[in-house]
């Protein structure tokens, strides 16, 4: 039958009340946790001391590490500066 508050029908089987909204990721775009699990580098496989290279700064040195999983932190010494990235996130290749 027709919905007495608005005089249309019902669009959906769904039971009244809360409902959540689900979307995907945005085309292109992958969560940490889907990135953790791909068989990339480890995210503890990043050390101070060790040599990486990022597209844009060109290689450079760990200085230190922190936070733990999708949260680890490492700020990089490159030849324009230091800079501090979101392993989970960042475009680093391990070079040594």
């Amino acid at each position: 039958g027709a919905d007495s508050r608005s005089g249309r029908e019902p669009t959906s089987d769904a039971p009244r009340g809360k409902r959540r909204a689900t979307r995907a990721a945005p085309a292109g775009l992958t969560t940490a946790a889907k990135m953790m699990d791909s068989g990339a580098v480890s995210l503890a496989a990043y050390q101070p001391g060790l040599m990486v290279r990022h597209p844009q700064y060109g290689e450079g040195v760990i200085l230190d590490v922190t936070g733990r999983g999708p949260k680890r932190t490492a700020r990089i010494e490159f030849d324009s500066g230091t800079v501090q990235f979101r392993l989970a996130f960042a475009d680093l290749e391990l070079i040594r």
